[in-house]
């Protein structure tokens, strides 16, 4: 097999599909990061497996710089908030490079969303301290503040609901767009709207950064939305979320109750 990494860092992804019996073409543009991940790759006894090519993932050609088109693609372009390293752009511009029954490890991300009760909700909104009205600061107070996933002060009041999702390496958003969702509230109060990033490496195998269920050790940490009043639910009780993107930015358009 074939496979193809983009972006590949410290070249483990690489290794580690290559012990697997793999050769592997592995992209980094950062020219000083291929060169540590060469050296690393030969310290482990498989550079003839590995070629480290010091280009970024567009600017790769067959057969100078990868012999034919991949068997395997390896991905490890996420973050946080889904779109912040422009990875669906990244993805496209090695489209050509994918043979027509490619694997995609990981074959399916997307950003979902829950409604929670945050007990620190009062530090992230500015109204009153030592007695004194700050409401006229609550514009300039961040629209996503990242969190642990294990904050005990985080408390979900619903299931979570898919806000975008992509499966690899052809059904992916566009560039910008926008995207809402009904989220329906198991009651208690609710505060906010909690993000995380979920990837589907293989079926049945799943990384996600969900409070109070993150893996320990994956690197991802869930974002917290802070509605500007906090609100006692009744079970059922529905609030449309929307969110839109541009190129990398992801922002909340709104969040609003229905009635």
């Amino acid at each position: 097999m074939l496979a193809l990494e983009i972006g590949t860092g410290s070249g483990i992804l690489a290794m580690l599909a290559a012990r697997a019996g793999a050769y592997v073409v592995a992209c980094e543009k950062d020219a000083i990061l291929a060169a540590i991940a060469e050296a690393t790759v030969r310290r482990n006894g498989l550079g003839e497996r590995i070629s480290i090519v010091a280009k970024a993932g567009a600017e790769l050609r067959v057969p100078h710089d990868i012999p034919r088109p991949a068997d395997l693609l390896l991905l490890d372009l996420f973050a946080n908030r889904l779109f912040d390293f422009d990875p669906f752009g990244t993805i496209r511009s090695v489209s050509r490079l994918l043979g027509p029954n490619v694997i995609v490890v990981l074959s399916r991300v997307s950003l979902e969303a829950a409604l929670v009760e945050f007990g620190r909700w009062d530090r992230v909104i500015p109204r009153n301290v030592a007695g004194l009205d700050l409401a006229p600061l609550q514009s300039l107070s961040p629209m996503l503040t990242k969190i642990e996933a294990t904050d005990p002060d985080l408390v979900t009041r619903s299931i979570a609901g898919t806000m975008v999702s992509a499966t690899l390496p052809y059904d992916m958003p566009a560039t910008s767009g926008v995207s809402e969702r009904i989220l329906t509230s198991n009651g208690g109060r609710v505060n906010g709207i909690v993000f995380w990033l979920r990837l589907e490496l293989a079926p049945g195998h799943v990384l996600e950064a969900r409070p109070g269920q993150t893996r320990h050790g994956f690197y991802a940490q869930p974002h917290f939305f802070a509605l500007r009043n906090q609100t006692e639910t009744s079970s059922g009780q529905q609030c449309a979320v929307r969110i839109g993107w541009q190129d990398k930015v992801l922002t909340v358009d709104y969040a609003d109750w229905r009635s």
